[in-house]
C-alpha cells in the first residue's frame, strides 16, 4: 500500500507512493482516535513525481494525521476492512462549482451509485438524500456528519478523491462518513462519446465508499477499481471480484478479520 512517516503532531511529511495509491493515516480528533482511507484516482501517464507530489497534498490536508496502518496486504482487490454497519450508506450531491458546461452530472452520480446496489447477494445500497450545500471537508480539516459528494480543486493529475472515516479500534471497524471530491478542470462527459467520463470515474469512487481498495495492477487497465483511469474509458460495472469483495464485506454470515484478501480464496486470519 502506501508507506507514511511523519512526526506525531504537525502532520505527515513524507509519502512514499505504491501501485495502490491510498493514504492510511490516523487522527485524534473529539476525544478519541480515527482511522481516515485517502483514496484518489488518477489519470493514465501520470509521473511518479506527480504521484508523491499529489499523495503528499493529500496527506498534508489532514492537521495533526500521523501514518496508519495498510495492512500490507497484496491481491486481486483488498478490502480496506471498514464497512458501512447498516447495509446502506446515504449520500447527498452539492453541485456547486461544477463545470458550467456540464449536463447530466446527478443522474451520472444517480447511476454510479446504482451500480453497487445489491451486489454478490448483499443487501448493501447507496441512499441518495437530498441536494445540499455541504462541503467536503473529510478530505481536509474536519467531518460534518454526512456524506458528501461534490466539486473541487484537486492536485495535478488527479481526476477525484473518496476520503472515509472510521473509529479507530472497534471489533468491527464501521464508517462514520465519506466525502468525494471531483477536480472540475477536467473535460468532464456524461453520454456515448466519453472524454472524461463522469459516471465511470464516480463508480470508482463510490467503491472505495462502501469499502474497496484499488485492484492490483496486473489485472488492469479495463476494471472499474483500476488505480488510474485512461482517458475516454468506460467503465461503468463492477467485475466478479468487486463482487465477491461486496459479498465478504456485506453478507451477514461475513465473519473474520478486519482486511480480508482475495487471490486464490486466501483470508488473513
Amino acid at each position: 500500500m502506501v508507506a507514511l512517516a511523519g512526526p506525531l503532531a504537525g502532520g505527515v511529511e513524507h509519502v512514499a507512493a505504491d501501485s495502490l495509491d491510498e493514504l492510511h493515516l490516523r487522527v485524534y480528533e473529539s476525544g478519541e482516535w480515527w482511522d481516515v482511507t485517502i483514496s484518489p484516482l488518477m489519470v493514465a501517464g501520470i509521473t511518479e513525481e506527480q504521484r508523491a507530489a499529489a499523495l503528499q497534498s493529500f496527506a498534508s490536508a489532514i492537521p495533526n494525521a500521523v501514518p496508519g496502518d495498510d495492512g500490507g496486504a497484496s491481491a486481486a482487490f483488498v478490502l480496506s476492512g471498514p464497512r458501512w454497519a447498516n447495509g446502506s450508506a446515504t449520500w447527498h450531491y452539492n453541485p456547486s462549482g461544477k463545470p458550467p458546461e456540464l449536463t447530466g452530472d446527478s443522474a451520472a452520480l444517480d447511476r454510479a451509485a446504482g451500480a453497487w446496489k445489491q451486489l454478490g447477494g448483499t443487501s448493501f445500497a447507496f441512499v441518495r438524500g437530498a441536494d445540499t450545500s455541504a462541503g467536503t471537508e473529510a478530505c481536509g480539516s474536519t467531518r460534518d456528519g454526512q456524506n458528501t459528494v461534490g466539486w473541487a480543486p484537486l492536485p495535478d493529475a488527479t481526476l477525484a478523491v473518496t476520503c472515509s472515516w472510521n473509529r479507530s479500534g472497534n471489533p468491527r471497524p464501521e464508517f462514520v462518513e465519506f466525502d468525494m471530491r471531483i477536480d472540475p478542470e477536467w473535460d468532464w462527459t456524461t453520454g456515448d462519446h466519453p472524454i472524461m467520463d463522469l459516471q465511470s470515474v464516480t463508480t470508482h469512487e463510490f467503491g472505495h465508499a462502501l469499502g474497496l481498495s484499488h485492484t492490483q495492477e496486473t489485472l488492469c487497465p479495463g476494471m472499474v477499481m483500476c488505480a488510474v483511469y485512461d482517458q475516454g474509458a468506460v467503465v461503468r460495472v463492477p467485475a466478479s471480484d468487486d463482487i465477491s469483495a461486496m459479498a465478504l464485506l456485506y453478507r451477514e454470515s461475513t465473519r473474520g478479520p478486519y482486511r480480508v484478501i482475495v487471490s486464490g480464496a486466501t483470508r488473513n486470519k
